[in-house]
Order: structure tokens, then C-alpha cells, then sequence
């Protein structure tokens, strides 16, 4: 009987240099796992010409998959129906596996055989060598309780967790809703500082893509996910409902950040919050408590030290510049791809929040609305009243 595989490698491809391809399988082979400890899938998605016959050496450790083009999640889906191995990892073809941080990867699976390890992606190829790891935790309280990158690249999980879970056919971040629903399956959770996948940064790629059209399919594909999942944690038990609910609140700010970034059409947005509250979310209570609440609960609502419809009147600039220098200082801020990181929430209080993208945000808005609209008026009053606002005590409450 053949041993199974420890890793399956599950790498889709379409229409890349043959040097990348070739870069991206020689990072798995050079890992120490045997022959007999890995599978390694490559899945051709519809590629204009194949490349089976210009994998060198590593030809012959590969199972290759050439197949009509649909898209991404179909491609990881193939993968998967066609994979043995206990644990599960994808990897984009133009990506690479960094040797040193994988292989502690590769020996949590073996010390402490979690159903999932959880690692940083990074575009860099020289990383630290020093790791930090976590204790052993549930996907679920993963999920409460920190914010979550959603790539389905940053983690490699037990192939029996998935159950009947696969990826949606035909929309972008497909991971946004994958990743959520994958970690309620999981039961041993293990995340580290290691630095195992190194991702590269094109030109071309759908973050990147300005196509107005592309654009507003991203944000309908996004919006979708967000309802499904809403209708899903209906039916879940509390723990579960509670840790996929906040996952969606994120969700929720990040599709609105992104919604007035690429169209920058205020009509549009509206259209957005509509749409969102219609469904029960985007909601941002207009009355405000002392600070001594915050952090009272999920649902603890906040008021944060800055008059954001200030940010339209005009007068009073140095203020402004005080206060976004405070905000840029504490609110542990940043943006990467257009993507919202905002840190870490501990139980029971609040994230570290991506208000002052939201100032920046609102700015970019005021150069073509400088009129204070009504719905401007509500962003600057209401949106952080939301439930996971910062508690950072440099923070100055009006």
C-alpha cells in the first residue's frame, strides 16, 4: 500500500512564463519532505499552451491538469477532488514557498498534527528566521477574536475538514468566503509569525485591475459573499454565529472603503449602505455613549474624539492636521493592496481600527463632494459608531 501523502500542493495556472512556474515548483521540491510526503498538483486553467513538457526535472513529481478555463475556484476545486493527502495547501503559480519558514511549518504538522496552521504572506524573499507561535485554539475563537487575512494561500489545513466545503464558481475573492466557513470546521488551530509564502506583486493582477466594469463586479461579488454568509450564520450555533458575524461586520467596512475608493460616486455608495441595511447590516447607531461603555459586548457603541463633518467646513485646518496626526500615530493604521488591516481585537475590547483610513477616506471624498451631503453628514456622525471601533486610550472622547 502506498503511503499517503503528507502535503497535497494543489498550484493553479494560467497563461504564466514558464520560468515561474518552474521557480514556484522548484520552492516545493527543495522542502524536505520525501517524494512520498508530497503531492504536487498543477492545475492549467485553460492556459493558451501547455507547459508540462518544460518542467525539467520536476516533470515527473507533478500530477498535471489541463482543463477548460473557469476561473480560479474551479481550478482549486479540480485540486481537491483529485488530492490524497492529509493536509492541503494552495499556491498561486507565479508564487513561492520560502524554504526555511515552510519548514517549521512542516514541523507543527508533524509535533503537534493541528487541523490547520495558519502563516504570514510576505513579498519579500529574505525573512525572519525567528518564530513566534501561537497556543492551540478553535477556528472559530481564531475568528472571534483577531481579524482575519483571508487568502486560502496563508494556511494549510486538513483535507478532512472540509467536509462538502468548496469554493464559488465565477466571482472574485472567492476567499473571503471560503476562509471564514473553513475555519468553523476547524477544531485545533495553530497560527505563527513565520513568513512561509512569498506572493508576488503584478501589475495585472484583479486588486489592480481599473476596468470600471471588472471593478464593479469585484464589489457585487463582495457584496453576495457577504449576504450568503449572513443567511448562513442564521443557522449556526452561538459560538460559531457570533465569530462569523464579526468576520462579516469587517467584511461589511471593507466593502464600503473599497466601494468609495474605485467609484468615488457618492449616489453609488448610498446605493451600497441601501442595499447592506436592507439585509440587516451597516448598522451603525447614531446615538452615542461615554467611553466608559466601550467594550461593553460585541455591540458596545463608541464615539470617537473627531468631528468628521468638520473635515467639509473648511476653517479650522490646523485642528485637523492635530488630530490626524494623533490618529495616524494610535490607530495602528495601514493599507496594502487596497485591503483594510486592522490589527488585532482582544476579547471583550476593541480593535485596533481603521479610522483614520476612514479620515483619509472621507477626504478623498471631499474633493469632489465639498458640500456636506446627507449621507456625508452620516459617514462623519455615524460610521464609527461601530462595534469595533478602537479603545486606544490616546484616543481624546468628545
Amino acid at each position: 500500500m502506498s503511503q499517503t501523502p503528507l502535503i497535497s500542493f494543489i498550484v493553479t495556472t494560467y497563461n504564466l512564463p514558464k520560468e515561474l512556474l518552474q521557480n514556484c515548483l522548484q520552492s516545493i521540491v527543495s522542502l524536505s519532505l520525501t517524494p512520498s510526503e508530497r503531492e504536487i498538483i498543477i492545475i492549467d486553467d485553460g492556459s493558451e499552451r501547455s507547459l508540462i513538457n518544460e518542467l525539467g526535472d520536476t516533470r515527473d513529481q507533478c500530477i498535471y491538469i489541463r482543463r477548460a478555463n473557469q476561473g480560479l475556484s474551479g481550478a482549486r476545486n479540480t485540486g481537491i477532488g483529485m488530492a490524497h493527502g492529509q493536509y492541503l495547501q494552495f499556491v498561486d503559480g507565479d508564487d513561492l514557498l520560502l524554504k526555511q519558514p515552510y519548514e517549521h511549518i512542516i514541523e507543527l504538522l508533524r509535533k503537534y498534527a493541528p487541523d490547520m496552521v495558519m502563516f504570514q504572506l510576505t513579498h519579500e524573499t529574505k525573512v525572519s528566521e525567528e518564530y513566534v507561535d501561537s497556543k492551540i485554539v478553535s477556528g472559530a475563537s481564531y475568528m472571534k477574536n483577531n481579524n482575519l487575512h483571508s487568502s486560502a494561500c496563508g494556511y494549510v489545513f486538513r483535507r478532512q475538514s472540509l467536509g462538502e466545503l468548496r469554493f464559488t464558481h465565477n466571482i472574485y475573492h472567492e476567499d473571503e468566503e471560503f476562509t471564514p466557513l473553513l475555519l468553523l470546521c476547524i477544531n485545533t488551530l495553530i497560527t505563527t509569525n513565520a513568513q512561509a509564502y512569498f506572493y508576488r506583486i503584478t501589475p495585472h493582477s484583479i486588486t489592480r485591475d481599473s476596468n470600471p466594469a471588472k471593478q464593479r463586479k469585484r464589489l457585487d461579488d463582495t457584496r453576495d459573499i457577504l449576504f450568503r454568509l449572513m443567511r448562513i450564520s442564521d443557522r449556526m450555533p452561538y459560538m460559531d454565529k457570533t465569530s462569523l458575524q464579526r468576520r462579516i461586520a469587517q467584511l461589511s467596512m471593507d466593502y464600503l472603503y473599497n466601494a468609495m475608493v474605485m467609484t468615488r460616486d457618492i449616489n453609488y455608495v448610498e446605493d451600497c449602505v441601501r442595499k447592506l441595511r436592507s439585509q440587516g447590516l451597516f448598522l451603525f447607531p447614531r446615538k452615542t455613549t461615554p467611553p466608559s461603555t466601550h467594550g461593553s459586548g460585541d455591540f458596545a457603541i463608541t464615539r470617537l474624539g473627531v468631528s468628521y463633518s468638520s473635515i467639509f467646513s473648511g476653517p479650522r485646518k490646523d485642528n485637523h492636521q492635530t488630530h490626524r496626526r494623533e490618529y495616524e500615530d494610535t490607530a495602528h493604521w495601514r493599507i496594502q493592496q487596497r485591503t483594510l488591516d486592522i490589527g488585532r481585537r482582544a476579547p471583550g475590547a476593541g480593535t485596533r481600527s481603521s479610522c483614520a483610513v476612514q479620515w483619509r477616506l472621507l477626504e478623498k471624498l471631499s474633493e469632489r463632494h465639498r458640500p456636506h451631503t446627507p449621507f456625508l453628514r452620516h459617514m462623519g456622525s455615524a460610521w464609527l459608531h461601530h462595534p469595533f471601533a478602537p479603545a486606544s486610550p490616546q484616543v481624546a472622547w468628545l
